[in-house]
């Protein structure tokens, strides 16, 4: 149901597939376990690099109205030890604020992005 209503996005997203094979075709779907969102109506997901050490938040917002979102990323539950270093959006390529795991995103009404996250 997610992909029906972004057609027009299939060649972005064949894109960020292909910028980072090591995640999205070789890596490990953990759902959302280990993250923490300030919005219930969010859908979010991580998905780990076969390589064990980036992985990507996917974040959906899937209400009418536009959204400043907050992400507490909790190592632990998502199975790796250590903390976020960077974190890009890979559509715009701009940089996301974090400080201590927190991370914050603006989502526009029915928007998603994938955030790529470097850990040490």
């Amino acid at each position: 149901f997610l992909a029906e209503q972004f057609t027009s996005s299939t060649y972005a997203l064949i894109d960020i597939y292909d910028q980072c094979p090591d995640i999205f075709y070789n890596g490990t779907y953990r759902s959302a376990h280990g993250l923490y969102l300030s919005d219930s109506e969010v859908i979010a997901s991580t998905i780990l690099s076969d390589s064990n050490k980036t992985f990507v938040i996917q974040l959906y917002n899937y209400q009418d109205k536009d959204i400043d979102l907050q992400v507490l990323v909790d190592f632990a539950r998502i199975g790796i030890n250590g903390k976020i270093k960077s974190i890009t959006d890979l559509f715009t390529g701009k940089s996301v604020s974090v400080e201590n795991n927190l991370v914050k995103v603006h989502l526009d009404a029915y928007n998603f992005t994938s955030l790529y996250v470097e850990y040490e």
